[in-house]
């Protein structure tokens, strides 16, 4: 084991493990839970033994140990990545993830539960166009997605899209790395991959970023998600150019049968028909377009494919090896993703430092970021 991971995670479970959060929940996504008012005699003295400083280092200490150990299996996707991590900014908050996934809300808070988070979302709803114009989606959530008009961000950009979506993409800006004095962003004139599409909100990002000299190949099969990403494009002529739809999903070969089920941006691939409402589709892979000229050359590459990551990646190893493009990589899908993904790309030897950011206040969104020296 990494001793310097075991020791920072240690440090943060000792801090927290006390904690009984009642504010950390993410309403945007998961919608208003009923908050339990715990009045058992046991809860009270906790709560009060906590306050008056009872509970010492020495037991938060015997209550770490055991934890850690119950954890053991858990933290091993970890730690590998934590030692090839650059700076401190991503490995700090590398433990703090892995805390949290021990842990759970009520004793961890990650960095966006913070009051710029709920303040930014909050004053993206009120410049809503309008009330009575949005796309309903039919994913279980049935989520309402609005028409936004981003020129009070400094976008000339038009998007029917969720609140924190719009936070997330075009003011945090998730899928850019600014951790330390390192960027990995989409520069002018880059040819960026976009997987999955979804909605065309991170499309549209790219190719505004990437300007008239750059193009954003774009990967989404899902007919719904196609019918909002293609409405979001039209809405952007002066960047519909730059933009070039591949409606078939990624994996590490291609003309491969997938089954899936309709899920809005949740949507899977399965190798095994899921229910009698499954849909197939054929893969393609990154390499075999490259080869074909379909894709001219690769500077940027985004992937958030529901746990299909890894075997994308594999899909267009050619072209890595090739392009050394910069990378934005989810990881929370699969818990293996953390140990699995960061290994894939360092045993390739390209020379990529990686990087590790995390952007909601809750399980998921984890992305690596890769760059060349």
């Amino acid at each position: 084991m990494n001793n310097s991971f075991i020791v920072e995670l240690k440090k943060v479970i000792i801090q927290n493990i006390f904690n009984e959060y009642e504010d950390n929940h993410d309403t945007y996504r998961f919608g208003q839970i009923k908050i339990k008012n715990n009045k058992s005699l046991k809860s009270f003295a906790n709560k009060k033994l906590n306050h008056k400083g009872y509970f010492s280092r020495l037991l938060a200490n015997y209550f770490s140990k055991y934890i850690l150990n119950k954890s053991a299996e858990k933290i091993k996707y970890f730690e590998g990545l934590y030692a090839m991590l650059e700076d401190d900014y991503s490995r700090e908050l590398l433990v703090k993830v892995c805390a949290f996934r021990i842990l759970g809300n009520k004793k961890i808070k990650l960095p966006m539960n913070n009051p710029d988070f709920w303040n930014g979302v909050s004053n993206i709803e009120n410049k809503i166009v309008s009330k009575d114009d949005y796309f309903q989606t039919s994913n279980k959530y049935e989520w309402k997605l609005h028409k936004h008009n981003l020129h009070h961000l400094s976008y000339p950009i038009d998007l029917y899209l969720r609140p924190t979506t719009v936070y997330y993409n075009f003011v945090y800006k998730c899928y850019f790395y600014n951790g330390s004095n390192k960027k990995v962003e989409v520069n002018r004139g880059d040819y960026v991959i976009d997987a999955d599409g979804c909605w065309g909100d991170t499309a549209v990002f790219f190719a505004h970023h990437a300007g008239e000299n750059g193009k954003v190949y774009v990967f989404e099969f899902v007919p719904e998600n196609m019918e909002v990403l293609s409405l979001n494009v039209s809405l952007n002529p002066s960047i519909e150019n730059r933009i070039v739809l591949f409606p078939n999903p990624l994996w590490s070969k291609s003309d491969v049968p997938v089954f899936y089920e309709s899920n809005g941006p949740g949507t899977n691939v399965s190798m095994k028909k899921i229910s009698d409402k499954s849909s197939v589709i054929p893969t393609v892979t990154i390499d075999e377009l490259v080869l074909n000229g379909k894709i001219e050359k690769i500077d940027f590459i985004k992937m958030d494919i529901e746990g299909a990551e890894l075997d994308a990646l594999k899909g267009a190893e050619q072209s890595l090896l090739k392009f050394k493009p910069k990378l934005a990589i989810s990881l929370y899908h699969r818990i293996s993703d953390y140990k699995t993904i960061p290994k894939y790309l360092n045993n390739l030897n390209i020379g990529y430092k990686f990087y590790f950011n995390h952007y909601t206040m809750h399980a998921e969104e984890s992305v690596l970021f890769c760059i060349c020296n």
